[in-house]
C-alpha cells in the first residue's frame, strides 16, 4: 500500500541522513586533525627551530579519510559537479534512466573497489605489512580507509535507488 512506501521512505532517508552526518563528521575530524598538526608543526619550525616528525604521512593519511568518507556526504546533499548543460536537454524520462544506469556502473565500481581494497588490507594485515617510514604505521589501517568510505558511498546510492519510488 501506500503507506508502506511513504514510510519506507522515510527509514531509508533517515538511516542514510544519519549515515551522511557520520561519515561528514569523520570527513571534518580528519581535516581538523591536517590543520592543528601542520599548523604545530609551522610553529614549532618557526618559534623553536624544531620539525615535528611525520607530519606528511599523517596528513596524507588524513587526507584519504577526508576523501573517502566526504564523498558520501557530497553524493547524499547532491553537492557534486555536474556538467548539466547537455542533460538538460534530455527529457525526463530519459534523465531517470540515465540516472538509474549512472547508479548502477557506479555501484558495479564501488563493489570491485571495495573487494579490492578489502582484500589489498587483509594481506597486508596477514603478512604484518608496515609503512617504510619512521612512524612505521601498520599498512593495513590507512588501506582500509577507501574500502570503508566506497561501503558507505554504495550504501548512499542504494539508499538513493529508494527514494520516492514506488513500484
Amino acid at each position: 500500500s501506500q503507506e508502506f512506501f511513504v514510510l519506507r521512505n522515510r527509514f531509508v532517508q533517515n538511516i542514510s541522513t544519519r549515515i551522511a552526518k557520520l561519515s561528514t563528521a569523520l570527513a571534518i575530524i580528519s581535516v581538523a586533525i591536517i590543520i592543528i598538526y601542520v599548523s604545530y608543526s609551522v610553529i614549532a619550525r618557526w618559534l623553536f627551530n624544531a620539525s615535528v616528525k611525520n607530519v606528511i604521512e599523517i596528513c596524507a593519511y588524513m587526507f584519504i579519510a577526508m576523501t573517502a568518507f566526504g564523498i558520501p556526504y557530497v553524493f547524499e546533499s547532491s553537492s557534486h559537479i555536474r556538467v548539466s548543460f547537455l542533460f538538460d536537454l534530455i527529457p525526463e524520462r530519459i534523465r531517470y534512466v540515465l540516472g538509474i544506469v549512472g547508479n548502477f556502473l557506479t555501484a558495479v565500481y564501488l563493489f570491485v573497489m571495495i573487494i579490492s581494497g578489502l582484500k589489498l588490507a587483509i594481506d597486508s594485515f596477514q603478512l604484518g605489512s608496515t609503512a617504510a617510514t619512521p612512524l612505521g604505521t601498520p599498512s593495513w589501517i590507512p588501506e582500509l580507509l577507501l574500502p570503508v568510505g566506497f561501503m558507505i558511498f554504495l550504501f548512499q546510492i542504494v539508499c538513493n535507488g529508494f527514494r520516492d519510488k514506488e513500484p
